[in-house]
């Protein structure tokens, strides 16, 4: 399970690029394999570890942690 887990967080972290660097959840959502709730939960945990950063509008952009991936 937890394979999966890893697998689906880093398909959400491989959608940001400098093209489009900020998501929303439900966008990341729409992507393949990733449902709504999960999408919400890997993007909130990405955030509490310094991967991602919540800006507003509840979108998310690559956070200071990012560049140790």
């Amino acid at each position: 399970m937890a394979s999966l887990h890893a697998a689906k967080a880093g398909k959400v972290l491989n959608l940001f690029s400098f093209k489009q660097p900020e998501w929303g959840v439900s966008e990341v959502a729409k992507a393949p394999e990733i449902p709504k709730s999960s999408a919400s939960d890997i993007m909130a945990s990405s955030a509490d570890q310094g991967l991602l950063n919540q800006i507003k509008g509840g979108r998310y952009r690559l956070g200071r942690n990012s560049e140790i991936i």
